[in-house]
């Protein structure tokens, strides 16, 4: 062998290497490092000494860290704004891509004044790395904050200007540190752990994994930018975080150039538009004014600075940048806002206290500034107060801030015209927290401070506080009990309004609901409302329709504000309102009115209009009082709770406190009074400068009433626009009624019922009981509920706030018209809310499917911080039925009458949701069902009988009761094996028949001669690894060598009865990993499906069980029974198996057989837009022209 050319490419490779070695920049080229922790860095432990590797070529690319580092860009003296940004360069967590992700874009905020820092992180997704996301790299990003920070004054930065930005992977850990940070440990030795995570800005470039981004009020505002060209989750991914941010309230722009796809970074000598995106960074660093090139002048220690007046709005005055006390912070400044009109009479204020952490946030928030002048509109004097933050001043400096402003505000009373015993406070989060410490705190506390204003109060009048954290929780500095609320429960406090929502991460439900109930033992005046399924951002930018109305009539009760002259509330040209039992206990704070274009009506309605409109409507309700009679007085508790909770309701009557009345207007009143008052209400929708125009939903209408007007209720029920009637302390007599005013009706008027109709009685002492009894047993023909309390026929209405009956009016008023399908389960099943209840009794019947709740999702243990698997897709609706002993869930998409019917039937494991992707291509063309077998998704469990057959009678009884006509099927894997025996054993049932991926006979039985289907599994079962690994053995090898790895790596997705074990096991989190990294092909939304199938999924896990749920035994006979047109779509496979199932295809009369390349057992996920086309394909055929 000639050894020379050998030799000589050998050498020519090496001096080429040397070559491109030499075009990345070396570590003497750059910036002297500043390594992040002296020596080790925790959790690299003895591998300090590691070197790292830069890989030869144009761009720096760097891979072992184990000591992370920052390299400084300073800008050159006398050009500095101030302004710092630490930069994260991307390469997957498995190197790190510096120069264009790094270091030239260091170098161009230097050059523009911006001091910048290139972050080496540690990898973790780098070969046989131990280092994780969340723990190092972002404990590196975090690590960088603090070191800034604690050397501001070295690199001349201001530490409250201290920002981040990450490119690809990079972005990925920047975004996360926007999300997860705290505010230093005050104790540690460490002077760098003292300083605060928290970024004051985050720029993310192209960033990765956005599904794990959940921002939250107090995020930093956010700067992002992509590529129109970039991979989906990123071009269109974005879209979809700037709308999360949002959102959450958190300041954010986005820019998506079209000429752009991932990876551009900022690269010396290119030019176009998108390598001008530092330029916008840098204009938007201004507008959010984290640059300042000329040095502010500071107040004078010992007077404080000229208040700037601005002249926003001719109807206000409002002052900026007050300083209440004396001193060099910027912090200590407020801004004032009150009506720009004079009056003689004092106003009350409100003190505004912004969240953030306690070391973030700003006064200049807009949603702080919104409420500072909506309030100072209300006739109020705002103040929005400024306080130093963790970083600038120990904690607790910014509860006696807070506190001097109050004194302040008290000192400065005449000057601004204020009640000084008037005065309320507002916060969100930790301005809730400092709120409350207005309100409770005293001055032997010691939390006064040195600010001056001895001589006054600190103690606010009423304090109202949203997400308020009352003891020591996540990243809260210090846990001294007198620093929070929990440490002053006592009763004599001024009252108080706390806000919570149920699924809040960042203040526990469980610590508020503790201390409103201490509160409330103590005696204290506090009032709470909770909202299920509310996050941190409740009232300040989440349900604010609730919240809004219920801070304003929550001030308003106890500081009584007086409207400007010339002002209007909502309400003001309205006729004389009454407020019964203080508006209600909803969300919407109720009156009593009456309007003259609506003659001898009594109208019921939410006080504020304002939170109603295209997106939320109010339904209506229509009432008949007893007797017949022209007043509410009996009704109105029960009527204005009714209203509170956002329903228009139209009484017939009159309210006696609106004016007094004579008895002439005591006459019997007629049920035709109920549809006029519809006709009203859709009219009024209707008509340009109404106060309901477009607030009313006349689509969603009950009618309703109490004895006599139960009956006037079901009179007019037959008109189409009725969607559902409520029955109260009524019945129809068994003959026509004599008594004058009473409707004479018949029992046969009840056939003329078309909606849902509830009765709620009294119990055998009530006098109509036995004439409601009677009028259930009669009704066949709709859903129907009797409800009984043994109260007799005066029911509850005059109970506070219309007692027990209330709340079931409520229940099914929210389900029938607001769609809360949840509130079945007070009325339907034995484990019904109702039936529960030892109070009442309960009797449904004609509900031939139970409606149900929405998705549940894993714990918070299940999936720990990774993105939660999502509910169903929009628009699509789900509910339970009940078939064979079990209850069975399901979804459906919308539903058009001229679309024929499909329903698709998943495999074993799976669930409903896991068609969601084909199922979203189809459903323009088909009213599409999708189950959740018994055992899976949110169907009941197994049973010990259960088999092949059960799954089959299960779909049968599905298709029978929700009536769908000659569906067709559409299965996978156990699912095919299901549609396929209900083609062969119930002709008549199904119009045509998919089968997905079926085990067929003869395929994958390499040891004999063709048995069953099941020989398929077993051969597929044989040539398996574990979880997430090829086939390793020489058997397994030679079996699958001929498929694509796409395809082995599908199947891996399949499982064998010992792959299912190990996945039950596994968390939410490694789920969707193990997915996206064993199915690349799969649409992210998939492998979240995926993965919350197999968190659901509570059957056996036995090899037997799982080969009897296939169905198999009896394919052959099945195959030759099926007439009806029929498509099996396979899998890719070896020629001896295509064969095989050929032959199986030909068994059927009317078959055809489509084998996808490249395409694993899950193939519909493999090969989405191919499995569509072969299946539209199909069934366009089958469907007709």
């Amino acid at each position: 062998m000639n050894k020379q050319p050998l030799i000589a490419f050998l050498v020519f490779a090496a001096l080429f290497c040397v070559c491109r070695s030499s075009m990345a920049q070396s570590d003497s080229e750059l910036p002297q490092a500043v390594y992040l922790y002296e020596g080790d860095a925790p959790g690299s432990e003895g591998m300090s000494d590691i070197p790292k590797q830069i890989r030869p070529g144009d761009d720096r690319v760097v891979t072992q860290v184990h000591r992370p580092l920052l390299y400084p860009y300073l800008p050159a003296e006398g050009a500095e704004t101030r302004m710092a940004v630490i930069v994260a360069p991307g390469g997957g967590h498995n190197s790190l891509w510096s120069t264009h992700e790094g270091h030239t874009p260091a170098k161009y905020f230097a050059d523009h004044g911006i001091a910048a820092f290139v972050l080496e992180y540690r990898l973790a997704e780098e070969r046989d790395s131990k280092y994780t996301v969340d723990e190092h790299a972002l404990g590196d990003m975090q690590r960088a904050i603090r070191l800034v920070r604690a050397r501001a004054k070295d690199w001349n930065v201001d530490p409250n200007r201290v920002g981040v930005m990450g490119f690809s992977a990079g972005g990925e850990i920047a975004a996360l540190s926007g999300m997860r940070f705290d505010a230093g440990d005050q104790d540690a030795d460490d002077s760098i752990a003292k300083q605060s995570s928290r970024p004051d800005f985050v720029a993310l470039i192209y960033p990765g994994r956005s599904h794990r981004y959940e921002p939250q009020p107090e995020s930093p505002p956010t700067f992002i930018v992509a590529g129109y060209g970039d991979r989906r989750d990123i071009s269109e991914g974005m879209a979809n975080v700037y709308l999360k941010y949002k959102r959450a309230g958190v300041p954010t722009e986005l820019h998506i150039y079209s000429n752009a796809g991932h990876g551009f970074g900022l690269r010396e000598g290119k030019s176009g538009s998108v390598m001008r995106w530092v330029d916008r960074f840098i204009d938007w660093a201004g507008d959010r004014k984290l640059i300042v090139r000329e040095a502010k002048s500071k107040p004078s220690a010992d007077t404080p600075s000229e208040p700037k007046p601005e002249d926003e709005a001719s109807d206000l005055k409002i002052i900026r940048d007050i300083a209440y006390r004396k001193g060099d912070s910027q912090a200590w400044r407020l801004d004032l806002a009150m009506p720009a009109k004079q009056t003689k009479d004092l106003r009350p204020a409100l003190v505004i206290v912004h969240g953030g952490g306690w070391r973030g946030g700003s006064k200049s928030v807009d949603v702080y500034q919104k409420m500072m002048t909506e309030y100072a509109r209300k006739g109020y004097v705002t103040v929005n107060v400024e306080y130093r933050l963790i970083g600038e001043a120990p904690f607790p400096a910014c509860i006696e801030d807070v506190k001097c402003a109050v004194r302040w505000l008290r000192a400065h009373a005449k000057e601004y015209h204020v009640d000084p015993d008037r005065i309320g406070a507002y916060g969100h989060s930790a301005g809730a927290h400092l709120a409350l410490m207005l309100a409770m705190a005293p001055k032997s506390a010691g939390l006064e401070g040195d600010g001056g204003w001895d001589e006054f109060s600190s103690i606010v009048n009423v304090a109202a506080a949203g997400s308020p954290p009352t003891e020591l929780g996540r990243d809260v500095p210090m846990a001294e009990s007198q620093w929070w609320p929990i440490g002053y429960v006592a009763a004599d406090h001024p009252p108080l309004f706390l806000i919570q929502g149920s699924e809040d991460r960042i203040v526990r439900a469980a610590l508020t609901d503790d201390f409103v109930e201490k509160m409330k033992a103590a005696g204290a005046d506090i009032k709470y409302l909770r909202v299920d399924g509310a996050q941190h951002g409740l009232a300040y930018n989440e349900r604010l329709e609730l919240t809004d109305p219920a801070i304003e009539e929550f001030f308003a009760k106890h500081l009584k504000p007086k409207l400007p002259d010339g002002a209007a509330a909502n309400d003001a040209t309205e006729p004389a309102a009454v407020i019964i039992e203080d508006g209600g206990t909803g969300p919407y704070s109720a009156i009593a009115t009456e309007d003259e274009s609506l003659s001898g009506m009594t109208i019921f309605r939410p006080r504020d209009l304002s939170p109603f409109g295209e997106k939320q409507k109010l339904p209506v309700l229509l009432w008949g009082n007893g007797a017949c009679a022209n007043t509410t007085e009996e009704h109105k508790n029960f009527l204005s709770e009714i209203a509170s909770h956002g329903y228009l309701v139209l009484a017939i009557g009159l309210l006696d406190q609106i004016e007094e009345r004579d008895e002439t207007s005591r006459q019997k009143t007629l049920s035709s009074q109920l549809l006029a008052a519809l006709d009203w209400a859709i009219a009024e929708s209707e008509r340009s400068g109404s106060q309901f125009d477009r607030k009313i939903d006349t689509s969603k209408v009950a009618a309703m009433g109490m004895s006599c007007g139960g009956l006037q209720a079901i009179e007019v029920s037959h008109d189409p626009r009725i969607s559902t009637t409520v029955v109260c302390n009524s019945g129809v007599l068994p003959s026509p009624s004599p008594m004058p005013g009473m409707p004479a009706l018949k029992k046969d008027i009840l056939t003329k019922l078309h909606g849902p109709v509830l009765y709620i009685m009294g119990g055998p002492k009530d006098i109509a009981y036995n004439n409601a009894m009677d009028d259930f047993s009669r009704v066949a023909h709709v859903p129907i509920v009797m409800t009984n309390f043994d109260v007799g026929h005066a029911g509850t209405y005059a109970r506070p706030h219309g007692g027990e009956f209330t709340q079931v009016a409520l229940d099914w008023l929210d389900w029938q018209l607001k769609g809360k399908t949840e509130n079945s389960q007070v009325f339907l099943g034995e484990d019904g809310k109702l039936a529960k209840d030892p109070d009442w009794t309960v009797e449904a019947k004609n509900f031939a499917v139970e409606h149900s709740k929405a998705v549940p999702v894993p714990t918070e243990g299940e999936i720990g911080h990774a993105v939660k698997p999502p509910a169903a897709p929009e628009g699509w609706s789900e509910g339970f039925l009940y078939a064979n002993g079990v209850r069975l869930h399901y979804y459906q998409t919308p539903s058009l009458a001229e679309k024929p019917p499909l329903v698709m039937v998943h495999g074993i494991t799976d669930n409903g949701l896991c068609w969601t992707t084909l199922a979203l291509k189809l459903q323009d063309q088909f009213n599409i069902t999708l189950l959740d077998a018994r055992g899976h998704g949110l169907s009941d469990p197994f049973t010990a009988n259960d088999d092949a057959d059960t799954l089959i009678k299960d779909v049968v009884a599905a298709v029978e009761t929700l009536e769908l006509k000659r569906p067709i099927l559409m299965g996978h894997s156990m699912g095919a094996h299901t549609v396929m025996r209900i083609a062969a054993e119930y002709p008549q049932l199904p119009k045509a028949v998919v089968m997905l991926d079926p085990l067929l006979p003869g395929a994958g039985n390499r040891g004999g001669p063709p048995r069953s289907g099941r020989d398929e599994f077993r051969g597929r079962e044989r040539s398996r690894g574990e979880p997430g690994e090829h086939p390793t053995s020489p058997e397994s090898n030679e079996r699958s060598s001929d498929r694509p790895a796409a395809k082995r790596l599908s199947v891996s997705m399949f499982g064998s009865p010992k792959d299912l074990v190990a996945q039950n096991n596994y968390s939410f989190d490694d789920l969707v990993a193990k997915c996206r990294r064993d199915s690349p092909k799969w649409d992210l939304i998939d492998c979240q499906y995926w993965a919350l199938s197999k968190k659901q999924y509570h059957g056996a896990y036995s090899g037997e069980s799982f080969a009897v749920m296939t169905g198999a035994m009896q394919i052959g006979d099945a195959l030759k029974n099926i007439e009806v047109p029929a498509l099996i779509l396979k899998a890719d496979a070896s020629d001896e198996d295509r064969e095989a199932h050929q032959t199986s295809a030909d068994a059927m009369p009317n078959c055809k057989l489509v084998h996808l390349d490249d395409a694993g057992h899950n193939l519909h996920h493999d090969q989405l837009n191919r499995t569509f086309k072969t299946l539209s394909q199909f069934l366009s055929k089958v469907n007709g022209p």
